[in-house]
């Protein structure tokens, strides 16, 4: 059964929704001019999460966030991505970002700092997919 996230949003629970082809999803480095983008699957992610919890929604005026992610991106540029959308469907519209992931890697030390999907795309598969490649090339040691 489909949740009602409002807005004319529902949510299907993650065992009865598809996988997300491979090809629907472009993951690449993240430029300055993503960063509202990001900011805006956050805000729509920790929402819809803080909603499931009966707790009020975050907060809307996202500068300072995007000016954190800002330096994120800045700091570890090859490790700051975004995943966009190659295809349209009832989820969104090619060349929108609907997900981002920031790891951070300081000598042989790193860890994943942030990773956020769109609600309607959590539980399709999009977590594990293509993040791999460039964060997948941190040390392990």
């Amino acid at each position: 059964e489909e949740a009602d996230l409002g807005g004319g949003a529902f949510v299907t629970p993650a065992l009865s929704r598809p996988s997300i082809e491979k090809a629907d999803v472009a993951i690449r480095p993240a430029g300055p001019a993503d960063l509202p983008a990001c900011a805006d699957v956050w805000q729509v992610s920790i929402s819809d999460y803080l909603r499931r919890l009966n707790q009020p929604e975050v907060m809307t005026n996202l500068d300072t966030l995007v000016e954190l992610l800002g330096h994120l991106r800045a700091t570890d540029p090859e490790l700051f991505l975004v995943a966009e959308r190659t295809t349209s469907d009832a989820t969104g519209e090619a060349g929108r970002v609907v997900a981002f992931a920031s790891a951070t890697q300081r000598e042989h030390v790193w860890f994943l700092a942030l990773l956020f999907v769109e609600p309607a795309l959590q539980g399709r598969g999009l977590r594990g997919q293509s993040w791999r490649g460039p964060i997948g090339s941190c040390p392990t040691r």
